[in-house]
């Protein structure tokens, strides 16, 4: 792996946890993936398909299966981490590298999108959503494009970023985070250690 793409080693007091999902989310990715499962492996097999087709359809189901599990074991584990200058932002499909010096600190703040409706999303474009639950890539309420952590809708951290997309990200410590990200662009503006 090239170094440029190679992520430092995380202090345990550099890492932000999401807020937990709701307790139903897992067992929803679950249930559906224990549907897929039984689809695969219940279903009789037609006597008309050839057998190619047949392995095609045992294939796809076993694989949007085994993603099913994948996505709802990871829905717990969506977490901020800070490694010298960098955020890495891991989601259940993607992760995501953000320097401090790309993020607009001054406009960050902590947000409720249920009272601050012009920072949430509207459409998700790319990535994994249930009610309650949602990483990706989504169209914002107010136009643009914005990457989404999202476990609750309350103190959600808005990051924007000075070229490309926002991010909200939904952490236990959002005000911990945004407290650091403003210190950090203190200390870079008065020319002292970052």
């Amino acid at each position: 792996m090239p170094p440029k793409y190679r992520r430092p080693q995380t202090l345990a007091g550099n890492i932000y946890p999401a807020v937990p999902p709701r307790p139903y989310v897992i067992w929803v990715w679950l249930v559906l993936a224990a549907l897929c499962f039984a689809a695969v492996f219940f279903l009789p097999k037609p006597p008309h398909v050839p057998l190619w087709a047949y392995k095609l359809e045992f294939g796809g189901l076993l694989a949007v299966a085994i993603l099913l599990v994948w996505t709802g074991f990871s829905s717990v584990s969506l977490r901020v981490e800070v490694a010298g200058t960098s955020l890495w932002i891991f989601g259940s499909f993607f992760y995501r590298s953000l320097k401090a010096d790309e993020i607009d600190i001054a406009a960050a703040r902590v947000v409720d999108l249920d009272a601050e409706r012009d920072y949430g999303v509207a459409l998700r474009l790319y990535g994994a959503s249930l009610p309650g639950y949602g990483t990706g890539l989504y169209l914002r309420r107010r136009g643009g494009l914005a990457w989404a952590f999202l476990t609750s809708r309350r103190q959600v951290l808005w990051l924007p970023v000075k070229t490309g997309k926002p991010y909200l990200l939904s952490l236990q410590d959002s005000a911990g985070l945004l407290a650091r990200l403003q210190k950090y662009a203190s200390r870079a503006a008065s020319g002292g250690e970052t």
